[in-house]
């Protein structure tokens, strides 16, 4: 079998930093914190698109605050996401 190539894209975002967009979901990766060195995960906040409305426009979830575990995906269309604390997330195209 052939070697093809992969394409992959995204975005890493870190502690007090945000990004909108549009993402095809986000992992978390590992890492501690001061609040969080018990876990090594990340509380994050974000919204994901829920549906396309009659004008074509993405209608989008209220904003979600949650903690993730590394290693944890959310294949969601992820449209705004912000790390409060702890280890960063790539958000994936």
């Amino acid at each position: 079998m052939a070697k093809e190539p992969v394409n992959f894209g995204g975005i890493v975002v870190t502690q007090g930093l945000f990004a909108t967009g549009s993402f095809a979901g986000l992992t978390v990766f590992g890492g501690e914190s001061i609040l969080m060195s018990d876990m090594g995960g990340s509380q994050i906040t974000f919204k994901y698109g829920t549906g396309i409305n009659a004008a074509g426009q993405v209608i989008e979830s209220n904003i979600i605050s949650t903690i993730l575990y590394p290693g944890t995906t959310l294949p969601l269309y992820i449209t705004f996401c912000s790390v409060v604390d702890g280890a960063p997330v790539i958000l994936y195209t």
